[in-house]
Parts: C-alpha cells; structure tokens; sequence
C-alpha cells in the first residue's frame, strides 16, 4: 500500500527536505498498524529540499520491516524562480510516479496538504488503472490558514473524490464524508510511551504546556495560569517559536516570578526521548486553545494524545471535538478558556486518584488496528 505524504528520516536530515515532524509520527504510526495487518508499505514523498545549493538523488529504500521509502530528487537553488521550478517538478514526478507504480485498483493514502492537492487532482485525472484514494483528513485547511479560491475549490474537489477516510474527529467526517463512504477516525498516534523517568518528589504538582510558543493562546495562557495557582504548584513549559516571541515569554515569566507564589520555568525545545522523560516528570497538561476558532470542530489537538501517552492527566478547554472524541470520557474539562478557569479544573484533579492515561492509549490502538483491518478488506493485499 502505498502513503502519499511530506517525510523524511534522521539518516538524510542533513537533505533538509519540506515536511512536518508531527506528520511523519502519524505517518510512522499508520505505517507501523499495517505492517502489523501484514501489509507492506511504501511512503511516496516529493519533498524537496530547503538547501540553497546541493544535489540530492531520487532513491526508495527499506526504511523499517515491511516499509520502504521512495524519495524523488531534489536540487537546492538560491534563485527565487529556480527554487519554484524545483517545486514543480517534484510535483510532477510524483503524477509520473504513481503513474508508472501504481496497479489495477490499488489503495493509495494520502495525506492532506494543500501543496499536494494538484498532484493527486491532475493523478486522479490522468489515472487509468481505477486507483482507489483514502484520503487522511486531519482538519479543512481554509478554515485554519488563508487560501485562495483555487486552493479552497481543490480541497473540497478531494474531499469529494476521497473513496475512504481517515479522519481526525467525528465531527470533521460528518461535514466532508456526506456520500457516507467508509471512515474510520484516527484522532492522532495510539502509542503509549514506556516509562523512563520517575516522578518528581519535592511535593509539588507538575503542570505542563507544550506546545507553540506565541503570544496568543497556549504559552501566554500557561503564564497566566500560573498567576491563579497556590505555591504546591510548578507550571513548565516547552515548545518552540520564533526567537522574539521566546524573548517575550522568557520576560513574562520573569515578571509572574517575581510577583506570583507558583513558578514558571521555560525549558525549550525537546525531542525523542529527552521529551518523553520531560513529560512523564509532570503530572497534568494543559491544552487551552480559543473556544472561538474556526478550526475547533474539524482537528483534534495532538498534545493531548502525547500527554496521556506518558501517563499524564490532561485538562482541556471544552471543545466539542475533544469531549465527544474517543477520550473525551477520561480528561478533565474547564468550565471556559479563561486562565482562572483552567486554574480551577486543574486545583480540582487529586492526583493521587487512580488513573492510568496509558492504559487508555493502548486500549484505542488495539481498536483502531482492528478497524482498519475491517476498512481495507478487500482493497489491499496483505504479504
């Protein structure tokens, strides 16, 4: 089975290719449940390269049992116009590609980009081999970023011409699956992280935002929360940003140090392992986003999943997507987006209640390998 998407490996990191990290985790995670159904995988990737200069080949190698990458070549440009050409032709090598590689009523996936909405209409229209599209909606690109008329007719073009769907939320199926073809939600990575680090014992409650760091909802809200928190508490926050909204948190937290019982500390940006064991040192997340954004109904905020896959209690801004998701029975929810009330729904959770957020996250992937395998009978061939 084939996964259309932006990825890259550590091996070629110094390549600089175009994708997202979070991408490549879900990615990583669907390639890992169908390599458990027996069927092989290849991830199709037309990302190209951020470098000004350098050559760098197609090539398709075994990334992991049962998983190949093919990768399309790319040369790093200084020039404006070439770096566009360059963007084109990766584009169109991945029309010839599927083209050449695809049989008679293969499954392919594909993840949902609006820089790969030309490449799969202009495949879909040039396809002879009645190739089927499941298509992963993780949320409706023109409710969250600007995009022309163009781009917003594609999107919904896909949508329509989708034979299957991943979706993130059920809320998010409901508006684009009308015709009712088969779905199945995936709110994000179903994988629990084992335990590497002890809990903190100096008896303070360890509360945790990771995230974006900006100067609106999330960094700025956990600096505000802490202002509403008695001394037991420690807020930590990590994450990543342009370098003047860092200076302005950095500065931000100073202040609410010097003035407020509860502390703050920034502890930067983590990965892999170190931020595995920086989460399980902490004992609640937060996710507090802005009940009035578009977007709410149609993602699914992936931090909650990476909490609760490192054994913490998370509280959430009540958004409809999230109380009805899967999980929604097991978080703890704030009576609104306000700083003084997230404070509350976090001075409510006793933390010595049983509660095993683990447990939880591998119940749901047990689920969702089982459906999948229900989805894709019939439609691909397993080794």
């Amino acid at each position: 089975m084939k996964i259309v998407c932006f990825y890259d490996i550590e091996k070629y990191k110094n390549e600089e290719r175009v994708f997202a990290p979070s991408t490549a985790t879900v990615i990583d995670y669907i390639a890992h449940s169908l390599n458990r159904l027996n069927i092989p995988v290849e991830i199709v990737s037309p990302a190209e390269t951020r470098k000004s200069a350098g050559k760098y080949p197609m090539r398709s190698e075994m990334i992991s049992e049962g998983v190949r990458l093919t990768q399309c070549a790319s040369n790093g440009h200084r020039n404006k116009l070439l770096r566009i050409i360059s963007k084109i032709r990766s584009r169109l090598w991945l029309v010839r590609y599927l083209k050449k590689n695809t049989v008679n009523n293969e499954l392919i996936l594909s993840w949902d980009s609006p820089v790969l909405y030309e490449p799969l209409l202009i495949f879909r229209l040039l396809d002879r081999k009645k190739t089927k599209l499941l298509y992963y909606a993780s949320e409706i690109y023109q409710e969250v970023i600007p995009l022309n008329y163009l781009k917003r007719r594609m999107e919904w073009k896909l949508f329509k011409k989708a034979d299957m769907f991943l979706v993130s939320t059920s809320l998010l199926e409901r508006k684009i699956n009308k015709n009712q073809r088969k779905s199945l939600v995936l709110h994000g990575t179903y994988k629990v992280n084992e335990k590497i680090a002890e809990e903190s014992h100096d008896g303070k409650i360890h509360v945790l935002y990771a995230g974006i760091i900006n100067s609106s909802k999330g960094s700025s809200m956990a600096v505000e929360i802490a202002s509403y928190l008695p001394e037991c508490y420690r807020v930590h926050i990590i994450g990543y940003g342009r370098q003047d909204d860092i200076d302005a948190l950095k500065v931000a937290i100073a202040t609410s140090n010097e003035n407020n019982s509860c502390k703050i500390v920034y502890d930067g940006v983590l990965l892999g392992e170190d931020y595995s064991r920086y989460l399980q040192r902490c004992d609640v997340g937060i996710c507090s986003q802005d009940l009035n954004a578009k977007y709410n109904n149609s993602s699914f905020p992936s931090k909650i999943l990476s909490y609760m896959a490192n054994g913490l209690r998370v509280v959430s801004v009540d958004l409809e997507a999230v109380r009805t998701s899967k999980i929604g029975d097991f978080l703890f929810f704030s009576a609104s987006d306000s700083a003084e009330d997230i404070a509350k729904a976090i001075m409510e959770i006793d933390i010595h209640d049983e509660y095993d957020s683990r447990r939880i996250i591998n119940e749901l992937d047990c689920q969702f390998v089982r459906s999948f395998e229900e989805m894709l009978k019939g439609h691909v061939v397993c080794r």
